[in-house]
Formats: C-alpha cells, sequence, structure tokens
C-alpha cells in the first residue's frame, strides 16, 4: 500500500481544511471541550439589548449580530454600507473605523496590531490582533470587510477586555521543551520554542480562561519511519500541555479535500464542502481533485511533502 505523508500549506481566510485517509493522531491534545455549541437565542437577545449594540444599531439600521456569548463581544455584524471617511490604506481606514464605531465596545485601537491587509474583486479584507503588555492573544482578531468604495458591510470584534494574567513564566524557555514531549512515544528529533510569550483565552462555561503559553514544534519519526510535527501550546507556569496537532498527514491511496465553509450571514449553519479542482504538486507535477474533492494516488510514486493550492478563480 502506498503511504503519502504531507504538510498542508493552505492560504485561505475562512475555511478549515480536513483531508481524508488516515487515522486520528494519538498525541493531539485541544482545550475545546465541546466544538459543536450552539447559539442561545436568549442570551444572543439579551446581548443585543446591551447599550453598545443599542447605540450602534440606532445609528446604523437594519445591521445584524451574532455574539460570541463569553466575552459578550459581537463576533460577526453586518449590513448596509457605512461610508468610511478619508482616503488612507485599507488598514488605516480600518483602524480608523474600530476608533469611532467600536469604542463603545470597548475595542482598544492601542491594543491591535495589524495581521494582514488583502483584498479580492469585491472587497478589501483587514484583520488586526489583540496585544496584552506586548504579548500578542491567540484566536483574537478585529475583522473589518469594506467594498471597493469604502463602504463597511462587516466586521467582528473578537477581543477580550477582562484579561488579568503576570507575563513572567515560571518555566524558562529551555525547560519547556520536557513539558512539551512528555508523552510521546516516538523518536524526538527537535524542538523549537517560540520565544515570544502568547495569551491563551480558553473557554469554559461562562467564560474564558487566560493562560500564559509558549508555542513549541516538536518534530519525531514514528515506529514506521514517518515523520511527526507538533504545533504545542505549553502552559508557561505548569506544564500542562493544553494544545498539540500533528501538522504532518499520512495518506493510503486517497486524498479527499473539503471545506468547511461560512455563510456571510452568521445565523446560517457553516456546510461542509468538497475541494473539486484543487491543485496537489507531486514531485513536481500537478494533480488535481475531481468533482467530488478526491484524488487517487494510485500509481503515483510516495513522497514526502506536497503543496495544495485553490485555482485563482476561487473567491473567498
Amino acid at each position: 500500500m502506498n503511504k503519502f505523508t504531507t504538510t498542508l500549506f493552505l492560504m485561505l481566510t475562512g475555511f478549515s481544511m480536513l483531508a481524508s485517509a488516515g487515522t486520528g493522531d494519538p498525541y493531539n491534545r485541544t482545550y475545546i471541550q465541546n466544538n459543536k455549541e450552539q447559539i442561545s437565542y436568549q442570551r444572543q437577545r439579551e446581548l443585543q439589548q446591551d447599550k453598545s449594540w443599542l447605540q450602534f444599531s440606532t445609528k446604523h439600521q437594519g445591521w445584524k449580530v451574532v455574539f460570541d456569548e463569553r466575552s459578550s463581544m459581537p463576533h460577526r455584524a453586518y449590513g448596509t454600507g457605512i461610508k468610511l471617511a478619508g482616503n488612507g490604506t485599507p488598514a488605516a481606514l480600518a483602524l480608523e473605523f474600530i476608533t469611532s464605531e467600536l469604542a463603545g465596545f470597548k475595542v482598544k485601537a492601542d491594543q491591535l496590531k495589524l495581521r494582514s491587509a488583502h483584498q479580492s474583486a469585491k472587497y478589501h479584507y483587514v484583520d488586526y490582533y489583540q496585544n496584552y503588555q506586548g504579548l500578542e492573544v491567540l484566536n483574537s482578531r478585529v475583522t473589518v470587510r469594506f467594498t471597493k468604495d469604502n463602504q463597511v458591510v462587516l466586521f467582528g470584534a473578537d477581543v477580550y477586555n477582562d484579561i488579568q494574567i503576570t507575563t513572567s513564566p515560571s518555566i524558562s524557555s529551555s525547560a519547556i521543551t520536557a513539558y512539551a514531549t512528555e508523552g510521546i512515544a516516538y523518536e524526538i528529533n527537535d524542538t523549537k520554542v517560540n520565544p515570544e510569550l502568547k495569551v491563551l483565552p480558553v473557554p469554559y462555561q461562562d467564560g474564558y480562561a487566560y493562560r500564559l503559553v509558549y508555542e513549541v514544534t516538536v518534530s519525531c519519526t514514528n515506529q514506521e519511519g514517518y515523520p511527526a510535527r507538533y504545533y504545542t501550546q505549553v502552559d508557561a507556569n505548569n506544564g500542562e500541555v493544553l494544545y498539540r496537532s500533528n501538522e504532518i498527514c499520512n495518506f493510503d491511496d486517497q486524498v479527499i479535500v473539503s471545506a468547511t465553509v461560512s455563510d456571510p450571514n452568521p445565523w446560517e449553519p457553516n456546510v461542509v464542502r468538497n475541494l473539486s479542482g484543487l491543485e496537489i504538486n507531486i514531485n513536481g507535477t500537478n494533480y488535481y481533485t475531481d468533482a467530488t474533492g478526491t484524488l487517487s494516488l494510485d500509481g503515483i510514486t510516495p513522497v514526502s511533502y506536497t503543496h495544495l493550492t485553490l485555482p485563482t478563480n476561487r473567491e473567498v
């Protein structure tokens, strides 16, 4: 049976990539206890009656919103275009919108750092992340989407206003590798610690707990001789592995690639769609998934790495 080892390089905004074939990794870990949570319409209604949203929605009639019920922040809001003033760069225009329109939600512009600014045929997409006392807050995102004539049609404010933790770790970066590799029975080839500490919001029933973490990459070889590379988040104070994910996937005979796609209307459920026409480069030759998102690997010599790219005419 052929065996393929692939590292997925995917540049897709709003897509969560899944690839078939291969079993669950025994060393993966996650701090997410329930990834199928349902929206509470009662709680959403309560948050819509909060002063901050009432002020915004009174000023901008017809806008709709879905809140992060733990942080009480607007996860996604959308509506009729709000005209941006000025002629600056997209990043500068987005920051001006955040400063002028989202102050009521306690989004602090001085805590934001630009992550990306790109465009499609129709929209500008600008994303910022939150910075707490000089440290990146993981999973934070303030996003602004606006048209080419500078009309904001969507924003999201996934920031955390109740962080109160020390930024001094109890465990040094040199000592954290022992915690990151604990319990992994594979041959450890290398560990790399990101010296820049991060703040990780960990969800619980009614809010978030905040943990100071190191990011560690652990490279291994399993008993069959195939590589594994674990992106790992380790608590910088007690050494607990909060998250670990193998960035290298093994495939046998067939690959099916799908994406979890979110509707522009945040009240609509996400849908999973197989990706047709996905380019997969193997040993310098391009192959393409069929109409069902499937690529048969039969007859292709096993390799160590592949590169997946969406067709350039796909708009996200």
